[in-house]
């Protein structure tokens, strides 16, 4: 927990979990909770991060320019094509992607992109490369060298005192006692470099510690500055050092729950997972589930299967229930359409409610109408409407815990012959439906590898990105990647398969408002026949009502196009038609009779 409160003020900000410490210190002080940034936060929080750095550069006088206006246009240009760059990486890692909710967090996040240029797959990697950038990499970078100047050895010493802290159940300590349990481990790098000085440099330079000597509190304890920081290291100094079985003893204490899973990662988890197989109660099946589906920790086969068999016979309750009955559906309850194709059984309403919930939150771009709900409501789903079904499969498509590393999959409503294929004649198909009672299928389709990222730039709202993925997945699909363009003939020979999946993702991820499908039914409703051919004024007026041109001219790109669902319907995808500078491509694309 981050405490920014001065001694005399009546209220503290608490950044992370409240337990843990002595709470006679606080009596007369008011915590306010800082809850996670959702999507629109979260990117605008990187930008005026990336600003400030850059700013931070350029009045550091480490550069030729003078000239005021121009150093700003050079650090909005740096900064937004830095920013971009990160919330690219999060859009194609939707388990990181999460974590970066928590303003802290995306801090250390951005500050260890700077670096590394990278973003590991798995938390425990992420707190790994964490490390190893505030305790060697960006003190280098600053010429703010700590004096144990190897990230691993101030690691190795910050590894004990945070195991100390768990043990001792909790996360303030006094200098005096800091340096009563790391004198020794330290001395092993260093006989010069006291305590003291060693938790100082911590706090100054590494910015892991908070505390003591800035008057935080009027005890000065030191803390770090989040505590999963001290979980992750308590959690590496008993794999390096300890037998696992203490964590196996603390397995039923929820102060230790995230050392444990972050040990899991590092180690095979079979161990965790018996035993809660072998007590069965709802938090030890809960932990369980976290370890191996949201943590992707290592299990052996017969294990993994004794779980899942557990999860599905077992009524847990809340959100997680629902969310472990949502993984089912898409793990064991399908039925095989063709090797590429499964469809579900019905949407229950718990499970519609966690949909409900991350839109409510912020953390999906959809506009579904909001339902009273209950979360532990087993039974379909119905009363809602046909575009809402759709948001649904788009929403699908942002949790982790239905990707996989190795196939792409999408989610989508089923045809009505796939339907037929089950005998079900109740549910939602891809035709649009006015009728609210229907029930909810959806079909996981897996499909081919070159749409992953634009998938995942569709499913974040990433709509630039987007539009720039998708000319580069038609280039490659038409063979012209060297060419850099397409003309006429290879849209017409252009692949009806993936001519339906780019438009399928566009629609649905944009709730119908974009896509190659929208923006021909306006161009036939402007009059323009489906001939591939050129018509004075009806193209023109076309070009108007998608917002292509401006004041008689086309529109600049990327300067005067509008990258989000503010934009006319239809505006989006634009970029492969400008690129290619080709319009006679737009006539011969919209004349497909397969879109």
């Amino acid at each position: 927990m981050g405490k920014l409160a001065d001694a005399t003020l009546s209220h503290t900000l608490d950044f992370d979990r409240p337990h843990g410490y002595d709470s006679t210190l606080f009596e007369q002080t008011q915590q306010i909770g800082i809850k996670d940034f959702n999507r629109e936060q979260k990117s605008d929080f990187i930008h005026k991060w990336y600003r400030a750095d850059e700013r931070e550069y350029w009045d550091s006088g480490r550069n030729s320019i003078d000239d005021r206006e121009q150093i700003e246009a050079q650090i909005e240009h740096r900064a937004n094509e830095r920013a971009t760059e990160l919330i690219n990486q999060l859009a194609l890692n939707p388990a990181l992607n999460e974590l970066a909710n928590n303003p802290l967090l995306i801090t250390i996040i951005a500050i260890t992109y700077q670096t590394s240029l990278t973003l590991p797959k798995h938390r425990a990697k992420l707190y790994q490369e964490i490390f190893k950038t505030l305790l060697e990499l960006r003190p280098r970078r600053r010429d703010t060298k700590l004096t144990l100047s190897i990230a691993e050895e101030n690691q190795a010493v910050l590894q004990v005192l945070a195991l100390n802290l768990m043990q001792q159940q909790k996360t303030y300590f006094t200098p005096q006692e800091g340096a009563q349990w790391i004198q020794a481990k330290l001395l092993e790098y260093s006989a010069e470099l006291s305590p003291k000085k060693f938790l100082q440099e911590i706090q100054d330079v590494a910015g892991l510690l908070a505390g003591a000597e800035s008057d935080i509190v009027a005890s000065h304890l030191y803390q770090f500055t989040h505590k999963t920081f001290q979980e992750y290291l308590a959690a590496v100094e008993v794999y390096e050092h300890h037998d696992g079985e203490c964590l196996i003893e603390q397995f039923h204490n929820s102060d230790w729950k995230e050392v444990i899973c972050f040990y899991a990662a590092l180690r095979n988890a079979t161990r965790f997972v018996q035993v809660a197989l072998d007590n069965r109660t709802d938090y030890a099946l809960q932990l369980a589930h976290r370890i191996v589906i949201d943590e992707g920790s290592k299990v052996d086969d017969e294990t993994y299967d004794r779980l899942t068999k557990v999860l599905e016979t077992i009524d847990l309750s809340g959100a997680l229930g629902a969310k472990v009955q949502l993984e089912q559906r898409f793990r064991d309850r399908l039925a095989s359409l063709d090797d590429n194709r499964i469809i579900s059984d019905v949407i229950t309403i718990g499970e519609y409610h966690l949909f409900m919930t991350a839109q409510a939150d912020g953390q999906f771009h959809s506009q579904a109408k909001s339902m009273p709900l209950s979360v532990s409501e087993s039974r379909p789903v119905t009363g809602i409407s046909w575009q809402d079904a759709r948001w649904f499969c788009a929403w699908l498509a942002t949790q982790a815990s239905l990707q996989s590393d190795d196939v792409v999959y999408d989610y989508r409503l089923p045809t009505e012959a796939e339907l037929q294929q089950i005998n079900d004649r109740d549910s939602f198909t891809v035709s649009e439906d006015s009728r609210n009672d229907r029930t909810l299928r959806i079909v996981r389709e897996e499909l081919p590898n070159h749409y992953k990222s634009l998938l995942s730039y569709l499913a974040n709202g990433r709509w630039q990105e987007a539009d720039q993925e998708t000319d580069n997945v038609m280039l490659e699909v038409a063979g012209r990647k060297e060419k850099r363009y397409l003309d006429v003939k290879s849209i017409q020979k252009f692949p009806c398969e993936d001519l339906r999946i780019i438009d399928q993702l566009w629609v649905k991820f944009s709730g119908g408002h974009f896509g190659f499908s929208v923006q021909k039914q306006i161009y036939v409703e402007c009059g323009n026949p489906l001939d591939s051919q050129y018509y004075e004024g009806k193209w023109e007026a076309f070009c108007d009502r998608v917002a292509w041109m401006k004041n008689g001219n086309y529109v600049d790109y990327p300067n005067e196009v509008i990258f989000d669902t503010s934009a006319l319907r239809g505006h989006l995808p634009l970029r492969g038609v400008i690129s290619w500078g080709r319009w006679a491509v737009s006539w011969s694309l919209f004349s497909r009779r397969d879109l």
